[in-house]
C-alpha cells in the first residue's frame, strides 16, 4: 500500500498530465479559420456575420415577355484554411410577389414566369424558374452546389475564385397580369 507522500506525488503527476492534455486540446481549436464564399465588388461590405452586397437585380430593368435576359456576373472567392466540404447558393426571404409590385400586377405567383439561369465559368448549373429555385434551394442543406476552380461541385480550395453568371428573363407566356410584378429573394453564398 503506498504511503501518503507517494499518493500525493501520483495525484500531482496525474493533475499535471491532465492539465497538459487540456492545454493541447484547447490550442487545436484555433488552428483553422471559418470558411466563407465572398463576392467581389465595390457594392459589398463585410459585416460581423459575413458580407452584405447591394441588390444584384434592383428592378430598374423592365422586362418584356420573351425579351432578353438581365444578366449579372459575380466573382466569388473561397476563404478558408482547408478545402471546402460544401459550397453553394440558396435563397432566403423569398417572396414570389413582393410588396414592391405595382398595383397593376395581378399574378398570384410572378416568380413562376421569371426564368432563372445560374452558370459557373460557362457551365450551366441551374435552368428553371425563380419559383422552382426557391422551392428547391432554400437553406444550406438544399443549396445549389457550386464548383470550385477544379470543377468539382462543393470543392473549393483556399483562394479559389470563380465567376458566376446569374440571368433572369420574363417567360414568353407571361401575359398582362404579370405587368409591374416583382419578386424578392436574398441570394446567400454558403460554404463550410
Amino acid at each position: 500500500m503506498p504511503n501518503a507522500a507517494t499518493l500525493s506525488k501520483l495525484v500531482a503527476a496525474f493533475v499535471a498530465l491532465a492539465a497538459a492534455t487540456l492545454a493541447v486540446n484547447a490550442q487545436a481549436g484555433f488552428i483553422s479559420t471559418r470558411p466563407s464564399l465572398t463576392q467581389t465588388g465595390p457594392r459589398c461590405a463585410t459585416t460581423t456575420t459575413g458580407q452584405v452586397c447591394d441588390a444584384l437585380f434592383g428592378g430598374g430593368q423592365p422586362m418584356a415577355p420573351g425579351g432578353p435576359a438581365v444578366s449579372r456576373q459575380v466573382t466569388l472567392t473561397f476563404k478558408g484554411s482547408q478545402s471546402s466540404t460544401a459550397a453553394g447558393l440558396y435563397f432566403k426571404n423569398f417572396s414570389s410577389r413582393s410588396n414592391s409590385s405595382d398595383p397593376i400586377c395581378t399574378a398570384a405567383d410572378p416568380a413562376s414566369k421569371f426564368n432563372f439561369t445560374v452558370s459557373a465559368e460557362g457551365q450551366v448549373l441551374y435552368q428553371g424558374t425563380l419559383a422552382d429555385f426557391a422551392a428547391s434551394h432554400s437553406d444550406p442543406a438544399s443549396r445549389l452546389a457550386l464548383p470550385g476552380h477544379s470543377g468539382s461541385a462543393d470543392r473549393w480550395a483556399p483562394g479559389d475564385s470563380v465567376t458566376i453568371t446569374l440571368a433572369v428573363k420574363l417567360d414568353r407566356s407571361a401575359d398582362n397580369q404579370y405587368m409591374g410584378c416583382s419578386t424578392n429573394a436574398d441570394f446567400v453564398w454558403f460554404a463550410e
